[in-house]
């Protein structure tokens, strides 16, 4: 089993995507945490539902949410390189989730 440890300590800090290091008290760090609590919520949630629709849609935002959490995780300086190699959000991708927000609350009836 490989060791989940570097007996190096971390002084506080965690490693960015393609080099550099911030602060865990970097407001990115809450960010792409959140972002990562967000994207295991709806994968609960696409185990519940039963709509074929609705689960992809699901999955979808959660690979967008990915996204999100990789530019997060990346230093200014360094997003070309993630540019490069991965797709990355895109406005069209915010509204097509905020017309699927849209559609959504459209059906269904709230008091």
């Amino acid at each position: 089993m490989p060791q989940i440890y570097t007996k190096y300590g971390d002084e506080g800090e965690t490693s960015l995507l393609y080099g550099g290091r911030v602060s865990k008290t970097d407001p990115r760090c809450e960010a792409y945490g959140t972002v990562d609590e967000a994207i295991s919520a709806l994968g609960v949630a696409r185990t519940q539902v039963e709509s074929t629709e609705l689960k992809s849609i699901i999955k979808k935002i959660q690979r967008d949410l990915f996204k999100v959490g990789a530019e997060l995780a990346t230093a200014v300086a360094d997003y070309y390189k993630l540019q490069s190699n991965f797709s990355v959000i895109t406005e069209d991708m915010v509204t097509e989730i905020e017309k699927h927000i849209d559609d959504l609350n459209n059906s269904f009836q709230f008091i």
